[in-house]
């Protein structure tokens, strides 16, 4: 979660000019006041970036695996499907392409079917990691 753009936005304070901000505030989304940001929303993993969010697409660049067991789990306690996610050695380094709107959790990986789509949001990946001075995998 964005926390300090957001709490500078419920305090009224205006945010630094000196520097990039790496994020947002997305107090109204949390509120219910928007059903999407208007601007991108990037996601971070301790200091990696490693997806950005536009509208009801959601590109992730990560070198991670799937483990769809911990949906028993999961759904017990939130009542929806989920993915679990972590990093292993071996793990292959992918685009994954999801439309949030039809896939909230992020099982099918639509980049294949979507190649400009994900190629688009990859560009802004890579851009954003150089204007906030963030790493990707490699």
């Amino acid at each position: 979660m964005d926390l300090f753009a957001t709490i500078a936005g419920a305090a009224g304070a205006e945010l630094p000019k000196d520097r990039q901000i790496d994020g947002c505030n997305i107090l109204p989304w949390l509120k219910g006041e928007e059903s999407n940001p208007d601007k991108e929303m990037y996601y971070f993993k301790q200091d990696t970036l490693q997806a950005v969010r536009e509208g009801d697409w959601k590109l992730r660049y990560a070198r991670n695996e799937r483990v769809d067991n911990g949906n028993d789990i999961l759904t017990k306690r939130y009542g929806k499907d989920a993915n679990v996610d972590f990093n292993g050695p071996d793990a292959e380094l992918t685009v994954q392409l999801y439309n949030l709107k039809i896939d909230p959790s992020e099982k099918y990986n639509v980049a294949g079917e979507n190649p400009e789509i994900a190629a688009r949001l990859m560009n802004k990946l890579e851009k954003f990691a150089v204007e906030v001075k963030a790493h990707l995998d490699k």
